[in-house]
């Protein structure tokens, strides 16, 4: 049932995400990776690789290009030169600002337009849900 619920929403809001994606010169993978630095980085192309599950190669072409768009920053790792270290810039943040703006844009009239007691129990189990989720995190 998540799994439909999720598809639904994904297939009725994805015009606008992917309008800013393409504005940006940007595939999946690397909006992906511009998510996960804004939420767990900065962090080195190697466990980038390791988490978006692609090679070194295809992770470096991937993280060279978005640094050429000047959403990322790679910098020299102070505990092991030879690795380097990848974080948003200000422009990769200002990025996913509007991905997420987007996203919400487009998600919000659809979740308004249930019945107001309908989504204060969605809202509820989901909240349930995310603290799960969490605690599971930690």
């Amino acid at each position: 049932m998540l799994r439909e619920l999720i598809g639904y929403i994904l297939q009725r809001s994805a015009g606008e995400t992917l309008r800013v994606m393409n504005d940006a010169n940007l595939s999946m993978p690397q909006m992906v990776t511009l998510h996960m630095l804004r939420k767990c980085g900065p962090f080195t192309i190697s466990v980038l690789a390791e988490r978006l599950r692609l090679s070194l190669a295809a992770t470096s072409h991937l993280v060279e290009r978005m640094v050429q768009l000047g959403f990322v920053a790679r910098t020299e790792d102070a505990s092991d030169r030879r690795q380097k270290q990848l974080a948003l810039t200000p422009a990769g943040h200002a990025l996913i600002d509007r991905l997420v703006a987007a996203r919400l844009a487009e998600t919000d009239p659809i979740l308004t337009s249930l019945p107001d007691d309908l989504r204060e129990q969605l809202e509820g189990v989901l909240e349930l849900v995310l603290a799960q989720l969490r605690l599971d995190t930690v």
